[in-house]
């Protein structure tokens, strides 16, 4: 065999691993798009249950990555109200670290207040918190630690009264001077008993990616006092947030190799996109308090849980704490680790499939404290070019939406020859129910085929109000919310 011939023997060899790994990826997410409708929504009507958060009027929502909920719980620990933030940059056709281009990372992003003005909302508690911000940050760890229920909650029932919702931009009070921001991932503790609680952001800033950390105080709509910014020589591509402690979270990191590298990120950290290597990996980081004398690092532990997955995107710790659930983008699949409480160490346990490429995950009802029968919302990009396509900015370009949700502990009809009856392009049409493993259910939330919602990159579901909510990575309007079954002109 001649040395020709042996390089096309290996070249043929390594292409037909990598097609017989993810052959399924290639087919439902780059080579075929599917015909998903203007908009559908579980259990409501697109036209009349869901409406914009963003408009003509807040031009500066658009492009929302991430949102999270900021839950705000009584002295008892009984969940209250329940507040969004939105993570949006108006900026991303010109600065985006993931996708690109590198272009330029001014201006800053923006931080959104969006709640719902319902029955559920109340003044939780507000108290009198102390004066400084860093002694507000400390005081935090001091008030809340052990304030958690231990036993399951009941879920509230939805609410049924609802008014015309507030939408806040938050100031970046104390935010340095000449410091980027451009959020991705975000994640916020709760707050109790009118406690301020921390929110974290994953900043793709100019010279590198870091986390900021900043101050809620729910008696002060609009403001997020910043507190510090936290760096790790292992931050190379910080995503996505789970918060295990207001001082420790995982962290995903989606790539190896970036496009800050000099040469190199033009095309290698491409080539570990398209061929699905699997160099990305989840982390635990240990924070010190933000009253830590200055000789004390800020970072009093990292380490690497998750090693080796294909682009490790959204995480999400589940309501009792005992797994943690990861995005795998280039393998279509959300994989299940068991969690140690004490260590945080991490064991794997299940992938799910899901008919997208998956972007950020969020448990249902995290004050249920319940493991058993948790549900994961899975947000994602049914068609991988078209997001490619808007990501350069081509006109008329839309990328198409899908959210699934996973249930543990449902049982599956034995004579079921398929699943996911209710949306009008199926999962199944996708996936297989035999790919599904059991004791696991896999539901449409949501679709559009991007005329009615673009990039769908978060979904949540509210269990005080039932509504759902839906972030868009390029989204015009940045965001969306649908009240099933409560049509309103707001």
């Amino acid at each position: 065999m001649t040395s020709s011939s042996r390089v096309f023997a290996l070249l043929a060899l390594v292409l037909g691993v990598i097609y017989y790994r993810s052959g399924e990826v290639i087919r439902n997410s780059i080579l075929n798009k599917s015909p998903l409708p203007k908009g559908y929504v579980f259990s409501g009507n697109f036209d009349t249950d869901c409406k914009d958060i963003g408009s003509a009027a807040t031009p500066e929502i658009a492009s929302c990555e991430d949102a999270a909920f900021w839950d705000l719980h009584d002295t008892s620990g009984k969940l209250k109200e329940r507040r969004l933030v939105l993570g949006c940059d108006l900026n991303r056709h010109n600065w985006n670290t993931v996708m690109g281009p590198l272009r330029d990372p001014n201006p800053r992003a923006t931080l959104w207040l969006y709640t719902e003005l319902t029955e559920n909302t109340a003044n939780v508690g507000a108290g009198s918190p102390p004066t400084g911000a860093k002694e507000k940050a400390a005081s935090i760890l001091d008030k809340i630690r052990g304030t958690v229920k231990k036993t399951p909650e009941e879920i509230p029932q939805p609410s049924t009264k609802a008014h015309k919702p507030e939408l806040r931009k938050l100031e970046l009070k104390n935010y340095p001077e000449g410091h980027d921001f451009h959020p991705l991932g975000i994640e916020i503790w709760p707050s109790y008993g009118g406690n301020g609680s921390y929110l974290y952001a994953v900043n793709h800033a100019r010279a590198r990616t870091v986390i900021e950390q900043f101050l809620l105080d729910p008696s002060d709509v609009n403001t997020a006092t910043h507190i510090r910014t936290i760096s790790h020589p292992w931050f190379i591509s910080p995503n996505a947030l789970a918060l295990t402690s207001p001082d420790s979270f995982y962290v995903s990191n989606d790539h190896l190799f970036t496009r800050r590298l000099p040469i190199l990120g033009k095309f290698v950290p491409i080539t570990e996109t398209i061929l699905g290597l699997p160099f990305s990996f989840v982390a635990h980081v240990t924070l010190n308090p933000p009253s830590s004398p200055p000789s004390i690092p800020t970072i009093k532990e990292h380490t690497i849980e998750a090693p080796f997955i294909p682009f490790s995107n959204g995480v999400s710790l589940s309501p009792g704490g005992g797994e943690l659930a990861i995005a795998s983008t280039t393998l279509n699949r959300v994989l299940f680790y068991t969690r140690d409480k004490a260590t945080n160490k991490l064991t794997y346990k299940t992938a799910i499939p899901v008919p997208f490429c998956p972007d950020n995950i969020r448990y249902y009802a995290p004050e249920s404290h319940n493991d058993e029968t948790s549900e994961l919302i899975v947000s994602g990009h049914p068609h991988f070019p078209s997001v490619v396509h808007v990501a350069a900015n081509k006109p008329g370009a839309v990328g198409q939406s899908w959210i699934v949700s996973i249930t543990k502990g449902s049982e599956t009809d034995a004579n079921a020859t398929s699943y996911d009856t209710q949306a009008p392009f199926s999962a199944n049409e996708k996936v297989p129910l035999a790919a599904i493993p059991k004791g696991y259910t896999v539901e449409t939330v949501f679709q559009s085929n991007g005329t009615g919602f673009s990039t769908s990159a978060t979904g949540l579901k509210d269990s005080l109000t039932g509504y759902i909510y839906v972030s868009g990575l390029y989204a015009p309007q940045g965001a969306m919310v649908c009240r099933p079954g409560k049509s309103t002109s707001t």
